[in-house]
């Protein structure tokens, strides 16, 4: 695929340069960007073409330009939030999380998310309060009892976080 896609983000990278102010030409060369980064590298790493590292870099680049575009866009900042947790930025992770949940607030993805993402910053009272968030939005959230029990282990209370993996496999 890297042929093909190298030659695809240069189409998009001319389209975001065409056309500087449309949110959705960087968010689209942002999620292809990051979809190419995430392959295996180029089995001949002396061919010209950008590496992963580099894919990733730009794909968080033209998604922070995508969410400039479009503030209120949770969906760009529940993407962002996933790049950033995914690249080991977990304080920028937990800005667009919290942007994420406060523009979609009945949305138990989005304080899932930051749940997430406070966890990583080891807020675990916040997270607590996100991962709860979400489980009144959504009782049969399976994401939402899963991130409690990751928290449950980490807190040591086992037991609780033992009911947590139960609840988990019931509703999902």
């Amino acid at each position: 695929p890297w042929d093909v896609g190298d030659a695809a983000i240069s189409e998009l990278i001319v389209a975001a340069q065409l056309e500087p102010d449309n949110a959705d030409a960087h968010y689209e060369l942002a999620k292809f960007a990051w979809s190419l980064g995430s392959q295996p590298e180029k089995p001949n790493p002396a061919a010209d073409h950008r590496s992963p590292v580099e894919l990733r870099a730009l794909a968080i680049k033209e998604l922070n330009k995508a969410a400039a575009l479009k503030p209120g866009d949770a969906n760009i900042r529940v993407d962002l939030t996933r790049m950033e947790m995914q690249a080991g930025s977990s304080k920028d992770a937990l800005a667009q999380a919290t942007e994420a949940a406060r523009l979609a607030p009945d949305n138990p993805g989005a304080h899932i998310l930051l749940g997430q993402a406070l966890m990583g910053e080891k807020e675990e009272t916040a997270a607590e309060a996100e991962f709860k968030k979400a489980l009144e939005l959504n009782p049969k959230d399976g994401v939402a009892h899963l991130e409690l029990g990751r928290l449950r282990v980490i807190q040591h209370r086992l037991d609780e976080a033992q009911n947590e993996f139960r609840k988990a496999i019931e509703v999902s």
